[in-house]
């Protein structure tokens, strides 16, 4: 039997039909359109002088806040871009300083200052305080164009679980560190949402960042800081994550993992959210396509877990758009799948039976259901990892 995940993309990829069918207008396509796709570009590089530019364009050897030497960029997000910066008031001490783009900044929906406040001071002793991120220090920074820009240092990390898995085999980590992994990240979710009341919101691969036991080795090793052309031809830093492969002498006990960026978090006394990212850091591929939009998902869960229960479908904001009165998709593919077709037509996996439980435990629709962070801990699947 061939396996389950690339029949699922194809029929997201024909999703485009559903705004028709479904009623939906052209304005709220299911999935990003070919163009949008396209436009998205692969490296942030800001620096022309544009007015439109948001970002923080910063120089190799830049000094901001009269104390953070600018030594490499690290990457960028959509609010955001983060650099490797070293202390001049500790020399050989280094911070990722990440620097808001003015929308980020000034948005009144960005909280991160609050919640990496609240993360910082709550519990230092609690078992998931070292995996997630300290801010040791926070500024205002103007550009050149007067634009005003947050910037906060935190604890510097090497790499992704997404560019360190795609140095492995089948982009997959060896299966007892990804459980390490993601013991690591129950226990940060442990901390944000039983003591500091945060929710995520925005758990995937790319926020769950690496680092190892030898990081100042590791700075030791790195290449040179490499560039590409800018928007006016200027050469601009590429972002350049620390990479671990600089030390092959590396062991899997000498790595350890946070969970990071809060920007997009809320507050909230219960957490309703799918943790789907060890899916894919067993298994190197996601659980649902990337591209697709958040009004697919309902559609793509269904798919895969089966009907919503009918008291979800009543305070569902789309219900009426995707579903008809009897609770079935207004379009029901022809075949479904499972999480046990998808993880067993991938290939063989050790104790995959066991792994298929924990994962279904976290899951399921409704979040009443869901394993709690203590049992997710408990489960037989996680008992070989301390």
């Amino acid at each position: 039997m061939k396996s389950w995940l690339p029949p699922l993309k194809r029929i997201v990829a024909v999703f485009s039909f559903l705004p028709r069918l479904c009623g939906l207008t052209p304005r709220t396509p299911i999935l990003p359109s070919k163009v949008a796709t396209a436009a998205v570009p692969s490296e942030e590089v800001s620096g022309g002088g544009d007015e439109g530019d948001l970002f923080y364009s910063a120089s190799i050897g830049e000094v901001l806040a009269s104390r953070y030497v600018i030594k490499r960029k690290l990457g960028w997000g959509i609010y955001s871009n983060v650099w490797m910066v070293e202390d001049t008031e500790k020399p050989n001490t280094y911070f990722a300083l990440k620097a808001l783009t003015t929308l980020g900044t000034v948005s009144s929906e960005i909280h991160e200052l609050e919640y990496l406040e609240r993360i910082r001071d709550a519990d230092p002793s609690h078992r998931g305080y070292r995996h997630v991120p300290h801010m040791f220090d926070h500024f205002m920074l103007k550009c050149a164009l007067g634009h005003p820009h947050r910037c906060f240092v935190t604890d510097l990390m090497a790499e992704s679980t997404v560019s360190f898995a795609a140095r492995s085999r089948n982009n997959c980590l060896p299966l007892k560190l990804t459980k390490r992994i993601t013991k690591e990240i129950i226990f940060a979710l442990d901390y944000l949402h039983n003591v500091c009341n945060i929710v995520h919101t925005d758990i995937k691969p790319s926020n769950i960042l690496v680092g190892c036991s030898d990081m100042e080795e590791l700075i030791n090793r790195l290449e040179p800081v490499k560039y590409l052309s800018g928007s006016d031809g200027v050469q601009v830093p590429q972002s350049q994550p620390l990479n671990m492969s600089c030390l092959p002498e590396l062991q899997e006990g000498g790595i350890h993992a946070k969970l990071i960026d809060v920007g997009v978090a809320c507050w909230a006394d219960k957490v309703d959210q799918h943790f789907t990212d060890v899916y894919e850091l067993v298994l190197g591929d996601s659980l649902f396509p990337r591209e697709a939009s958040d009004r697919a998902i309902p559609i793509l869960q269904t798919l895969v877990f089966g009907d919503f229960p009918s008291h979800m479908l009543e305070r569902g904001k789309y219900t009426l758009e995707h579903y008809n009165p009897n609770g079935r998709l207004k379009i029901d593919p022809e075949s479904r799948g499972s999480l046990e077709m998808s993880i067993k037509d991938l290939g063989s996996l050790p104790d995959i039976d066991i792994f298929i439980d924990f994962l279904k435990r976290m899951l399921r629709l409704d979040p009443e259901q869901r394993a709690s962070l203590d049992e997710l801990l408990q489960h037989e699947w996680l008992k070989e990892v301390m």
